[in-house]
């Protein structure tokens, strides 16, 4: 077939006010910003649901990448290649996910907290619920293991909801902000939890079109899913490790499992799709414009393409970069773009693969 294709146990409520990234701790970036500063609503306002990731097109048309672990994260404009660490305001050099919120402000997960950007100040948002300290005071890296701990502080997924509504999963489980406070989702904040399961260790959170909410991640026991009142658990064929990835044009959810391959939900039951196509468990998908996807893993590396009726492996030899973590998202032009190892990108128009690298 030819190679061208179309396309976080009860805590403490917090009262910190924010307004726009009013974290404790602020730190302007000296260096050019790749972002226009722009007036923005001061309140958190509705909109479509947003998932983070370790890829994003923001607003203005740059692209933002976590980087190779440790090395903060970078912002393509479309000519130059601008990195931010630590040393620009970051809480931790290992930024897991990035999400933008419906103003246009950026939000960092990271492995020490929560970072916000609004094109001009870095603004860190401490935990307060875990560590039972409004004042950031930075959790250094165990010599031992590389990471900060301990592993609650870190925000591994980001999502704002239709309401404004942000949802952070932690290793301790899920985190509502509501533009003034934050609450322990299940713990204190009236959620009927029928699970008997104590969430934990949410590395995905996905609304759908109905407004459910999906929560998984490695370990979590399943899958959870919470309608606005009570919260549930699926076990597909017994799976206790499951990341929602994606709800494509027709409704259908897609999350990923432990096992090379993925289950599709199409509202009443579970069906496991891909068998023998990935080489293991994936983090990222996307569906292009013409409904074909694109899936974080091949058999032999790279990324796999399907169209609804074959599966095909990119990878290198096709001119697709060594991609990291294989993140994959659609530009606002339809184009595919993939993360690379050496904090570079990637873009498929539809006909090839084109590396954009410093």
């Amino acid at each position: 077939m030819a190679r061208q294709i179309f396309n976080w146990t009860v805590f403490l409520t917090l009262t910190i006010a924010f307004t726009s990234c009013n974290g404790q701790v602020k730190k302007d970036s000296p260096k050019d910003g790749s972002i226009s500063n722009k007036d923005e609503p001061k309140t958190i306002t509705g909109g479509q649901p947003k998932k983070s990731r370790g890829l994003l097109q923001d607003k203005a048309g740059n692209f933002w990448l976590c980087n190779s672990e440790n090395e903060g994260v970078t912002v393509y404009n479309g000519k130059t290649f601008t990195h931010y660490t630590e040393k620009d305001g970051l809480s931790s050099n290992f930024v897991f996910t990035i999400l933008e919120d419906n103003s246009g402000k950026l939000w960092f997960g990271t492995a020490d907290g929560i970072t916000c950007y609004d094109g001009k100040v870095f603004s860190i948002i401490p935990i307060t619920a875990i560590t039972g300290n409004k004042n950031y005071s930075k959790t250094m890296p165990d010599p031992n293991y590389g990471f900060p701990k301990p592993e609650e502080n870190w925000v591994q997924s980001i999502m704002q909801d239709r309401t404004g509504m942000f949802w952070f999963g932690t290793m301790s489980g899920v985190y509502r902000y509501d533009g003034k406070t934050f609450t322990h989702f299940s713990h204190n904040d009236n959620v009927t939890n029928n699970t008997g399961i104590i969430i934990g260790n949410i590395e995905s959170i996905l609304e759908d079109n109905n407004g459910n909410i999906w929560f998984g991640g490695r370990g979590t026991e399943g899958v959870f899913l919470y309608d606005g009142k009570t919260l549930a658990n699926f076990k597909p064929n017994g799976e206790n490790w499951a990341h929602p990835i994606l709800q494509d044009k027709t409704g259908i959810i897609w999350f990923s499992s432990r096992t090379a391959g993925l289950y599709r939900y199409d509202g009443k039951t579970f069906s496991f799709f891909g068998k023998g196509e990935f080489s293991d468990f994936f983090f990222s998908m996307e569906e292009d414009s013409a409904g074909n996807f694109w899936f974080g893993n091949g058999k032999k590396s790279g990324v796999t393409f399907y169209n609804g009726k074959d599966f095909i492996n990119y990878t290198d030899k096709d001119g697709l970069c060594d991609v990291f973590k294989r993140e994959i998202i659609k530009d606002k032009d339809g184009n595919i773009w993939f993360n690379c190892a050496k904090n570079g990108l990637c873009r498929y128009d539809g006909k090839i693969f084109t590396n954009f690298s410093e």
